[in-house]
């Protein structure tokens, strides 16, 4: 290797160039992707749904002077990992070297050949002159995301820079962070969190997606039919092909055109995305290793039937990994399947003649890891059959929300941020929300997910961070002196928020959170209960009226309606009751619906709720 005598090359004894830094079996051989030397190494074990310039680490970015640094502490990377934390992907380092090639650049016009002439205040000159950056074309100055990726970049830089032989600094800029350089506080970073979808954009995007997909028997019998008219002609000229094609579908019924039938097929993909992302909660990654046969069912004790999903999880290396899913879901992943049929033979195809080709070639493992995929597109530039990435699938989502005028800005993500939210709130209590959309999951759902020892567990903790949010979120309105509340609990609450002391908790936000760990807190529809236990006899709608005394019992604004309409109902039937006895119970409970009414900022008369005036 030819290394530039300005830059010497650490730890060269180490790492001859000759070192293999990655290699696939295949077909009983093994077969090197990349060697040390090479100035691109490839890499073969990303999920599927990766790009492809993801699977490469290109060091033809980095100035000379410093390439052959860059790839030692990669290799090093790659080899050891960073302190505390596991060893990183490929696709991590990749970034790395997207993201410091633009510091290195800088270096080498600063006339800086080896990295350890690189002072502190050199970087602290460079995270000023990225926070002053303007685009010339736009005027535009770095996102603060994009500036803290570019600084914590030399972070990682420098602090691999401890394993090399030259002296190096050990941090950019001590004392404080790229996020604090950046910009990036609390409410910066939150404004950068997935953003979740509003109710509204999610119930049209479903109802779009699940009415193509019960429509789906339509579309893909015409299609079947095509590719049988197609197979007849298949020897004819182009227009004669065409004409087949078109007569094939005027016979049966369909008058769109072909143009419009493949949109429509097109768009049925993306469809059962939407209801198999929505149902499951699963990552983009996730859902793209998803292959035909991946449902099964299995009976619980209590005489259901529960289906499952069968993936892989690669971002917290769970591996092999399933889900609970509902019908719905089931039957999104089968008219996936067969709209993925033809293309998975296509591959098949394409296996074959690489294997007759040359057995040793490395294309061949890679197109094997597509096998079976459900999600399957073309490579827009080699028209080769891959599973779908990440981005096409963002392109895909936005015409369907451009087609259905959705006004939304979707990518893949949402999807599980908005599954946990409606997880949490059914945890929470509130079942409404998901019975509202998934039609299926019961107040035992953590536990029935319990039943598969090969679940996701990292979805079941955003779960309960979204719970724990919800939980912080409703305290604290509680806990606001202009709230009023009913309920036992409720009233002691009110009490207690005026004569607690501030200086038992560090902060209102300690407060906050201690009360949430210590408070179990569930909705039953009419009140909150805190109960460390089901057995509430308020928590049955016969007898709702015992929450507005009860203990365990929060009642706020947002149940208000629930006793409004308990109360006119229940004030309709004051004429028509005569029997004593019906009579005292009706006028009780006329008196606890005032009773929670007022409590809540509700004027009433006292006049109505006495027995004797009937």
């Amino acid at each position: 290797m030819n290394i530039p005598q300005t830059a010497p090359f650490l730890g060269q004894s180490d790492v001859p160039g000759s070192t293999v830094v990655s290699r696939i079996h295949i077909n009983g051989n093994w077969i090197t992707l990349s060697l040390y030397q090479d100035d691109e190494w490839q890499f073969n074990d990303a999920p599927t749904n990766t790009s492809r310039f993801r699977r490469y680490i290109r060091f033809a970015k980095i100035p000379t002077v410093f390439r052959a640094t860059l790839k030692y502490l990669s290799w090093h990377w790659l080899s050891h990992g960073r302190a505390g934390k596991i060893r990183p992907r490929p696709g991590t380092v990749a970034a790395f070297i997207l993201e410091i090639h633009f510091f290195l650049h800088w270096l080498s016009a600063q006339n800086i050949c080896t990295l350890n002439q690189v002072t502190v205040e050199l970087c602290l000159t460079w995270a000023r002159e990225l926070q002053q950056y303007q685009s010339i074309k736009t005027g535009k100055t770095l996102k603060p995301a994009t500036l803290s990726r570019r600084l914590a970049a030399l972070e990682t830089l420098f602090e691999l820079g401890q394993f090399a032989p030259e002296h190096m600094i050990p941090h950019p800029w001590p004392g404080t962070s790229s996020h604090r350089l950046a910009r990036m506080n609390n409410k910066t970073i939150t404004m950068h969190k997935t953003p979740l979808m509003p109710d509204l954009v999610f119930t049209a995007l479903f109802q779009h997606a699940w009415k193509k997909v019960k429509q789906a028997d339509e579309l893909l019998r015409h299609r079947e039919a095509l590719l049988y008219a197609s197979k007849s002609v298949a020897d004819k000229c182009p227009s004669t092909r065409a004409i087949a094609r078109n007569t094939c579908l005027k016979t049966r019924g369909w008058s769109h055109g072909l143009t419009s039938l493949y949109q429509d097929l097109h768009h049925l993909g993306t469809a059962c995305y939407i209801v198999i992302a929505s149902l499951s909660g699963c990552r983009n990654h996730e859902l793209a290793w998803l292959q035909t046969g991946a449902c099964y069912r299995i009976r619980h004790e209590n005489g259901d039937i529960l289906w499952w999903m069968r993936s892989r999880s690669t971002k917290t290396g769970e591996g092999q990994t399933e889900w609970m899913i509902p019908p719905a879901a089931v039957r999104a992943i089968r008219v996936a399947e067969r709209l993925a049929a033809p293309l998975q033979k296509e591959l098949q195809i394409e296996i074959r003649q690489k294997e007759q080709a040359n057995p040793h070639d490395p294309e061949i493992l890679e197109a094997r890891r597509h096998q079976g995929a459900i999600f399957l597109g073309r490579h827009p530039r080699t028209r080769q059959v891959r599973t779908l990435g990440g981005g096409q699938w963002n392109s895909r989502l936005k015409a369907f929300c451009q087609t259905h005028e959705i006004p939304w800005t979707i990518s893949t993500h949402q999807f599980r941020r908005k599954f946990a939210n409606y997880a949490a709130q059914s945890q929470f209590g509130d079942l409404r929300y998901l019975r509202e959309h998934f039609k299926h999951w019961s107040m035992d759902m953590t536990l029935r997910y319990a039943m598969s020892d090969r679940q996701e567990m990292t979805l079941l903790s955003e779960i309960e961070g979204d719970v724990e949010t919800l939980k912080i979120t409703l305290i604290d309105n509680w806990l606001q002196a202009v709230t009023p509340l009913a309920g036992g609990y409720g009233k002691n609450l009110m009490h207690w928020r005026q004569t607690t002391p501030s200086h038992i908790f560090h902060s209102h936000e300690h407060m906050l959170r201690s009360m949430a760990e210590s408070t179990s807190i569930r909705s039953n529809g009419h009140a909150w209960c805190t109960a460390d236990n089901r057995r509430c006899s308020g928590n049955s709608p016969q007898n709702m009226l015992r929450c507005g005394k009860c203990s365990n019992a929060v009642i706020d604004s947002s149940h208000l309606s629930v006793y409004q309409q308990l109360y006119d109902d229940l004030s309709s039937l004051k004429t028509r009751v005569h029997h004593p006895i019906a009579l005292h119970h009706l006028f009780e409970d006329i008196r606890h619906c005032k009773s929670v009414m007022k409590s809540l900022g509700i004027p009433l008369s006292d006049g109505d709720d006495d027995e004797s005036t009937t």
